[in-house]
């Protein structure tokens, strides 16, 4: 079908053994490299837990940041944002908010994520790799819940996503030059 661009929440990071011996080679101190990650990929690996199962690091998202009142006050802000509060887009999100309303814990958020093949959020995985400060480029896998889907045919005719780029880079920056800015596809 072609590559498409997804935006998700990311629930694990896991480093190979090869890889976490070179990481120890490279940062002797595991919060070094914590902070140079979080400075290469904007991934705040300070969220996870970490763990070293048969020699590889495996960061897991902390469970608190999954119970199922928070995680719906994000989803609901993100998703507010995300369609510039038209009503007709948040509809499209409120069986799957309703689902994790109804959920009593950060685990259950978890296994509905992980086993429920009806469940609204699904667990997805691929692969990355990044060039540190340090000199080590460094392979990783990640687990992910995708959030919003963008396949080519929608990037090319739709322009929720671009206002979407466009709104995010306005409210961070207060400069009137940002106003200027527009996301197009040429070509």
């Amino acid at each position: 079908m072609g590559a498409c661009l997804e935006v998700g929440l990311c629930t694990k990071v896991s480093f190979s053994k090869s890889d976490s011996d070179s990481i120890k080679k490279y940062y002797p101190n595991i919060s070094d490299f914590q902070m140079d990650f979080e400075k290469e990929t904007h991934l705040a690996l300070s969220y996870y837990n970490l763990s070293e199962f048969e020699g590889a690091y495996i960061f897991n998202v902390k469970p608190e940041l999954l119970e199922p009142k928070d995680l719906v006050l994000f989803l609901k802000e993100f998703f507010s944002f995300k369609c510039n509060n038209k009503v007709n887009c948040l509809a499209r999100y409120n069986e799957m908010l309703e689902k994790i309303e109804q959920l009593n814990c950060a685990s259950d958020v978890i296994y509905c994520i992980e086993n429920e093949e009806d469940f609204s959020l699904r667990l997805h995985d691929a692969k990355d790799a990044i060039h540190l400060s340090s000199g080590l480029y460094l392979p990783f896998k990640f687990d992910y819940v995708p959030l919003d889907t963008y396949y080519k045919a929608h990037i090319e005719f739709s322009a929720a996503l671009f206002s979407y780029l466009a709104r995010l880079i306005q409210f961070k920056h207060p400069q009137p030059q940002v106003k200027l800015i527009k996301f197009f596809i040429d070509g």
